[in-house]
């Protein structure tokens, strides 16, 4: 059921954009966003059924987990239309300057042929050419009187382009900027919307753990979740690396993940007692705040970008050579499978999507699909 709801979303945009702009760009973040409002309404009443069923707490934070990402999805468009709405008001303004310039150019050219006609005494058309003196004065006569009126009727056809011109501009403008406060208004609803489902997730997880025994089953579920979706990773890495053979790893260090500020780890690998067990994470945890940037440790190339109950949404890396890395928990992905990524580059946001009851990325590396201490091969800021 949640599979059509997971995937990146860098979408498609409005049927009615035209009517603000011809603008590619306009009109594919109108369309971007029309498309995850209806995925809104659908996760919504998606939540809603599950509420009504008495569904678990589990299946309730999974949905929405994916409803908080598109509505996230949806506030990053609109910002980035409200960007692109600004950009094009300054080039319409410009142009709005430069046919004001033209107008009144060509107003001074008319006012010109006013003051000259004037000043010669406005003599007739038919005064000049009945004046001509002989036949061949005569047709100088008429090519002069129809260059003078091709040149004014030109003038004027020219001032009355410029007019119509100023006016459309006028009208995009006005256009542009009713649409940008269209989006503003609805971006500040989003806002105060996602605040809220922040909090309802929240409660819910907390909820679903409020004791020892529940807090038991939910550890047990999450656990399994994961290392079947481990397992299924190992696969494909070990599956990689032997078609891959003897390449080499992506060249120099591997850095922390996010930004060396946020330096605490705040679960270690290795094995952790939790409510008298002993059990094995398989990573670490650095908390950060809510929406930190979270880099490529290395170069290479993205296996999986996509959300999971346990990992919640996470980016898979191959970096050759068998080493590969994982972030997850994550609130926003910036990159899809099969691209190519860079040391460092920007490849999602923290957040506490999936088993999480905080804010924080969980980091993996993995050697030949199996997971090891990531200090092997980062250093701790």
């Amino acid at each position: 059921v949640l599979g059509i709801f997971i995937s990146g979303d860098r979408g498609v945009m409005a049927a009615n954009a035209s009517k603000y702009s011809n603008n590619t760009e306009v009109k594919n973040l109108t369309q971007q966003i029309e498309d995850l409002e209806k995925r809104q309404k659908e996760i919504t009443k998606l939540i809603r059924n599950a509420e009504s069923e008495k569904k678990s707490l589990l299946d309730q934070k999974e949905y929405y987990d994916i409803l908080i990402y598109t509505v996230e999805c949806k506030i990053d468009a609109a910002n980035e239309l409200i960007n692109e709405l600004t950009i094009q008001q300054s080039s319409l303004k410009d142009s709005i300057a430069k046919r004001e310039a033209d107008i009144l150019d060509l107003d001074a050219k008319i006012r010109e042929r006013i003051r000259v006609s004037y000043e010669s005494g406005d003599i007739s058309s038919l005064e000049m050419i009945l004046g001509a003196e002989s036949i061949t004065d005569f047709f100088i006569c008429i090519d002069n009187m129809v260059s003078i009126l091709e040149y004014d009727t030109r003038l004027l056809k020219d001032m009355q382009a410029e007019k119509l011109a100023l006016s459309d501009e006028m009208s995009k403008l006005a256009e542009s900027k009713a649409k940008q406060q269209e989006v503003l208004a609805t971006f500040k609803d989003d806002q105060a919307e996602l605040d809220r489902l922040i909090e309802e997730n929240t409660k819910l997880l907390r909820k679903a753990e409020d004791n020892r025994a529940k807090y038991e089953r939910t550890q047990e579920y999450y656990k399994k979740q994961e290392e079947k979706k481990s397992k299924e990773l190992e696969d494909l890495l070990k599956e990689l690396e032997a078609k891959e053979g003897a390449t080499k790893v992506a060249e120099g260090e591997f850095i922390w993940p996010v930004p060396t500020k946020n330096r605490r780890i705040s679960s270690a690998f290795g094995y952790r007692i939790l409510f008298g067990k002993k059990e094995h994470h398989n990573g670490i945890d650095i908390p950060c705040p809510y929406g930190t940037e979270i880099y490529a440790s290395n170069s290479g190339t993205v296996v999986k970008a996509e959300y999971n109950s346990s990992y919640g949404y996470y980016v898979l890396i191959n970096h050759g050579g068998g080493i590969a890395t994982l972030y997850g928990h994550c609130r926003k992905l910036n990159v899809s499978e099969g691209d190519t990524v860079t040391k460092g580059q920007v490849i999602a946001h923290v957040g506490s999507t999936g088993h999480s009851t905080g804010n924080h990325v969980h980091f993996e590396v993995r050697k030949s699909g199996v997971r090891i201490n990531p200090l092997t091969y980062v250093k701790q800021p």
